[in-house]
């Protein structure tokens, strides 16, 4: 069953792992909007792939309205293939100096140096996920170029879209991590008790320390479901020409109601002023109830993690 990574997890009574899921979501908004579902075997998802069917549903390939439903139905069979993808391991060490836990309470130390480094974990995994989702439509023929012949020494931003669907596409979660409930594995080191940390450059200290981990990843198993415009001339968009490239994009990747176009925000503030400069903002964009923008009628996630220069790539097609 798919569901929003902050609901799809099960917290428990943890105060924790709400505050880490919440931290880990904050400033990732494709890893909050992205559905996910739990991997099949803990830190390794394996899925099923029919790869060919030997034989027809029908002897002569087409239904017969005249069909005896008394003779014996054809032979045929699906080949069926497994496969597995491997979740990423997310981990961190949280140390909080014996001093500081004295003064203002471990507890709290914890939360604030805990937080802040989930919170650079997501962001992390966002630019993973859409480097994957690039690679992965590069390798299936799936990725699309606005500038077919991209300029020498030039970067380009880009836009990804996926269409998720349980079993074929969709973030993928471990909800016990080494045997405990929660996305988050909090592991007290040396017992929970403070001891002499020598980690630091410049002297040694005494801390308590914490192991903070995780396993995440993405299942792409059917390239149906997701798609990639690169090569974008962000500043010389003609509105008319890239509704027809970004159309298509989308539309290859079999839109559904949780389809989501993800993209830089300094794209979609590019593409908003020069629609909004043609007067055509009401053919291509809308903004939803909540204020999100829409493109195509589906969801656009604006990421501040992701980077306006994303590279060049030659030989790719036009939409």
């Amino acid at each position: 069953m798919l569901a929003y990574l902050r609901h799809a997890v099960e917290l428990g009574s943890q105060g924790a792992q709400k505050q880490l899921v919440d931290a880990f979501t904050e400033d990732s908004p494709f890893i909050a909007e992205l559905p996910m579902q739990a991997a099949s075997h803990g830190i390794h998802h394996k899925y099923r792939k029919i790869v060919g069917i030997n034989g027809d549903v029908s002897a002569t390939g087409k239904i017969n309205y005249e069909n005896d439903f008394d003779s014996l139905p054809p032979n045929a069979d699906a080949q069926i293939s497994v496969h597995s993808v491997d979740l990423f391991r997310l981990a961190t060490i949280v140390r909080v100096p014996h001093d500081l836990a004295d003064l203002h309470g471990r507890e709290r130390i914890f939360e604030e140096q805990a937080t802040a480094l989930i919170r650079q974990m997501g962001n992390a995994l966002e630019r993973t996920f859409f480097d994957r989702l690039i690679d992965e439509s590069l390798k299936q023929g799936k990725c699309y170029a606005d500038v077919i012949t991209p300029q020498v020494d030039t970067e380009y931003p880009a836009i990804t879209v996926v269409s998720p669907a349980e079993g074929e596409c969709s973030g993928l979660y471990c909800s016990e991590f080494s045997g405990r409930q929660g996305l988050f594995d909090i592991i007290p080191l040396s017992g929970g008790q403070p001891f002499i940390d020598s980690s630091t450059l410049t002297s040694q200290r005494l801390v308590y320390a914490s192991e903070i981990r995780a396993a995440v990843g993405l299942l792409l198993a059917n390239p149906r479901r997701f798609s990639a415009l690169v090569n974008i001339d962000a500043a010389n968009i003609t509105p008319l020409n890239f509704a027809r490239k970004i159309a298509a994009v989308v539309d290859s990747a079999r839109p559904n109601p949780q389809t989501l176009i993800v993209m830089p925000r300094q794209l979609q503030t590019a593409l908003m002023t020069a629609f909004g400069q043609f007067g055509q903002s009401n053919a291509l964009m809308s903004v939803d109830a909540n204020q999100g923008l829409r493109i195509c009628g589906c969801r656009v996630i604006a990421s501040p993690n992701l980077d306006m220069n994303y590279g060049a790539f030659a030989g790719l097609q036009a939409p």
